[in-house]
């Protein structure tokens, strides 16, 4: 097997496998073709920049077999953008997160939100709170105790499910499909980018934050030990996604 994003020839040769090895045993298997909107990730890169005039890299691809093509960190269906913020963490990125940090007079306006994943919150929830409350960008990491630390947890962060050209049908040749910049459909998609990054990206990030202490309720289930602020900064991000769709 293979990394076979959804639209590539990889996922069509995947198919065809699963399609000739089913019929060889005797199973009735057929394919069907969608047209569906689908996005991939062109470029993205992210760095920590200190006091210090100093930075460092943050890698966004993991270890793999030499030629593996595998895919790198991207959310389907995020915008492109460029922000250079200070990070804050807010823990599941909850609406009661946010209160939590408002408590201590932190505001995440203009700031990329590191997040990590949990809280009953999925990618597209976590990203709308994330832009209600005026954050520039989203990062999110997965610290569950099965997690490999240098993997990413790929998905999509659009509203609802399926294709968004064809909401409610099936996107078939010949089927009613709306158009790119449609109300319907742009209101499923975010304003601002987001991106997975991996458990030691996160962790390299968060413990070089500052300002105020993590609120007292979060403590008894952070993963990550170096943990002590949620900032914001005084690290600076440097952060750029950039997709095509």
């Amino acid at each position: 097997m293979h990394p076979h994003l959804a639209g590539t020839k990889p996922n069509s040769d995947t198919a065809l496998f699963l399609l000739k090895h089913f019929t060889s045993l005797n199973l009735k298997t057929h394919t069907t073709s969608y047209k569906t909107l689908l996005s991939y990730p062109l470029h993205s890169s992210l760095s920590s920049h200190f006091k210090n005039g100093s930075f460092i890299n943050l890698p966004l691809t993991e270890p793999s077999e030499p030629g593996s093509d595998m895919v790198h960190a991207y959310h389907a269906y995020s915008p492109s953008g460029s922000v250079y913020s200070k990070p804050v963490f807010v823990n599941y990125g909850r609406d009661k997160d946010y209160r939590a940090l408002g408590s201590l007079g932190v505001n995440v306006k203009g700031c990329i939100v590191i997040v990590r994943k949990g809280g009953g919150l999925g990618r597209n929830t976590v990203v709308e709170k994330a832009e209600k409350n005026g954050a520039a960008a989203v990062l999110i990491y997965n610290d569950e105790v099965d997690t490999w630390r240098n993997g990413f947890e790929r998905g999509h962060v659009m509203k609802g499910v399926g294709d968004p050209l064809s909401p409610g049908w099936g996107s078939v040749d010949g089927s009613e499909r709306l158009s790119l910049d449609d109300n319907e459909v742009l209101e499923r998609f975010p304003k601002i980018p987001s991106m997975p990054i991996s458990v030691d990206v996160a962790d390299a990030v968060l413990s070089s934050l500052g300002e105020s202490m993590v609120p007292l309720e979060w403590r008894s289930t952070l993963k990550i030990k170096g943990i002590t602020h949620v900032g914001p900064g005084p690290t600076m991000l440097n952060f750029t996604y950039l997709v095509s769709t």
